[in-house]
């Protein structure tokens, strides 16, 4: 009696940790489509994009999840990389997203993405 009590409790326990622990929304995969698709084209749009690499994968903080990336793409003259983070959270029941450039080798001065400037719904 006593044995299936403790395995119920430790049941009752890891589950409690489950659900306390905060669920990740969207996987690495999602994040680079996300940049591919949406972000890149957003701050760099005549320019193409050669690899995506996850540098620190999807972490979440309260509710907050965040994902940092870098991009090797071409531009007009030689091959540059950017590192950026990208950020998502549920703001009124529907997913959004802000990126951050952390480092870009071109010399853009003025980038004018909505991502940039703060949180956008995700569609």
């Amino acid at each position: 009696m006593r044995a299936i009590r403790r395995t119920a409790i430790v049941v009752i326990s890891l589950a409690a940790l489950a659900l306390a622990a905060p669920a990740l929304a969207f996987d690495a995969g999602w994040y680079q489509s996300f940049v591919k698709d949406k972000a890149f084209k957003c701050i760099h749009p005549k320019s193409k994009i050669k690899k995506i690499e996850v540098v620190v994968p999807p972490k979440a903080d309260k509710n907050v999840e965040t994902c940092r990336l870098k991009v090797y793409y071409k531009g007009w003259v030689k091959s540059h990389k950017m590192v950026l983070e990208v950020s998502t959270t549920k703001i009124g029941g529907k997913d959004n997203a802000k990126v951050s450039i952390l480092e870009d080798s071109s010399s853009l001065k003025r980038v004018k993405c909505a991502l940039l400037q703060g949180w956008q719904p995700i569609n």
